[in-house]
């Protein structure tokens, strides 16, 4: 699966992938603005935002971790 395909999925459709096959790669909270947590999935990473009161607001879907970097920064990676 590519990212645009993935992009092309509902709301719905993606989060049920990335919770199936999703690898959780890294987390960062923000106390004013919450908490962005980044996984990879088939090849590329996913970012899901939350708000403040812990509610998912939005998917992004990045080609590369390190275009992420602008989103999250000072995330640290998990290798485990």
């Amino acid at each position: 699966m590519s990212t645009r395909e993935y992009s092309s999925l509902s709301y719905e459709e993606k989060r049920e992938l990335l919770r199936m096959n999703g690898s959780f790669v890294a987390e960062h909270t923000n106390s004013k603005k919450g908490k962005r947590t980044i996984y990879a999935l088939y090849g590329f990473f996913v970012e899901l935002n939350y708000d403040l009161s812990n509610q998912e607001r939005y998917i992004r879907v990045y080609d590369n971790y390190f275009k992420t970097d602008t989103q999250v920064e000072g995330i640290r990676i998990s290798l485990n």
